[in-house]
């Protein structure tokens, strides 16, 4: 096994690597080559997890064969567990070690003995390292260690990939929107847009845009997307406590509907298959008018980029109906006063 001062030597490289570029495969080809190496392995992969879904995802791998990447691979529901009390999960014996399934996909792999490492970012695991060899090995401490080190690694390339890729789309998606506002002064038509482009963006079930009736005091649904009409009209009469915070001011995050006190109508939340739900203030130079509201069909936390995209777009939303108002009162001004115009003109 390698001596500390190899370890050190190849932490210190793809430190050097991760300084000179920002390209995603560059960063996790330095890495895997490095623990190849290092630790002469078989074969290394990195895979993204799902845990609510029991989903791998391969994402960049050496020295396994495609046939082994479709069948040989062990679900999460197995894995995550084992890390999260351990730190790792270690088989010098996949054959035999129940802590795996498909086990004889790896024998036949060529596989002896496997170490699987957690890739977080922020304590949340997103996915794993893997190593392979090709006869039984036992890692000690340092090996444990330095493997980790990697996998820390990658969760900043992943990282680091998941944040340009996230600026580039929000700030495609903040210019083709504000360009709608600016090619298009049907109010309905631009606010319909941004509750598609949302729930496309962030992938989640639905989204709606509710205004604030102060004549009537309820709510008014004027724009969604991902909603059934039956729900999108009962939500349009409801100012339950969650809308009635965002009212004041106050972007609300609710993780589960079903259960919180802030929620009512639980039954119809539930009917609709809603669960998370992010409620944002639309403002305008006279305060709060609405709520910019985003549905979700499972517990998703919200990072607070995503929280500050939504907010932005709220705050162009409202700029959006403003607009809006403002051309309807000029529009109906220069109808009074061509009619003014008129009745002046029947008296010569």
């Amino acid at each position: 096994m390698a001596a500390n001062g190899d370890y050190f030597e190849a932490l210190r490289k793809v430190s050097k690597t991760f300084n000179s570029t920002l390209d995603k495969d560059a960063l996790l080809d330095i890495i895997v080559d490095t623990t190849r190496d290092v630790l002469d392995l078989k074969a290394t992969s990195i895979y993204l997890t799902d845990e609510e879904r029991d989903e791998i995802q391969p994402l960049y791998q050496k020295g396994l064969s495609a046939e082994y990447m479709q069948t040989g691979l062990t679900g999460t529901k197995t894995i995550l567990p084992v890390l999260k009390k351990n730190g790792y999960l270690y088989a010098q014996d996949v054959s035999t070690d129940e802590q795996l399934d498909k086990r004889e996909a790896k024998v036949k792999e060529g596989i002896a003995s496997l170490l699987i490492v957690p890739i977080s970012v922020e304590d949340t695991i997103i996915g794993i390292m893997s190593m392979y060899t090709s006869s039984p090995r036992t890692y000690n401490q340092r090996d444990i260690e330095f493997a980790t080190a990697l996998a820390e690694q990658a969760g900043m390339a992943l990282e680091i990939a998941r944040l340009v890729t996230w600026l580039r789309r929000n700030n495609r998606l903040i210019q083709e929107f504000t360009t709608n506002i600016n090619s298009s002064l049907q109010l309905r038509d631009v606010l319909t847009t941004l509750t598609h482009d949302i729930v496309d963006f962030l992938e989640i079930k639905g989204s709606s845009i509710l205004l604030f009736d102060e004549d009537k005091q309820r709510l008014e649904f004027v724009a969604g997307y991902g909603l059934s009409t039956n729900y999108a009209s009962r939500d349009r009469l409801v100012v339950e406590p969650s809308v009635a915070q965002t009212l004041e001011g106050h972007t609300v995050y609710i993780e589960d509907a079903t259960k919180d006190d802030r929620v009512k109508y639980k039954e119809s939340k539930k009917k609709e298959g809603i669960v998370s739900i992010l409620s944002v203030p639309i403002m305008t130079q006279k305060g709060v008018i609405g709520a910019l509201r985003l549905y979700c069909r499972r517990k998703r936390d919200f990072a607070e980029d995503q929280i500050s995209l939504v907010q932005a777009l709220a705050s162009i939303g409202g700029m959006a109906i403003q607009n809006a108002s403002l051309h309807s009162r000029v529009k109906q001004e220069l109808k009074d006063l061509e009619e003014d115009i008129w009745s002046h003109r029947a008296w010569f």
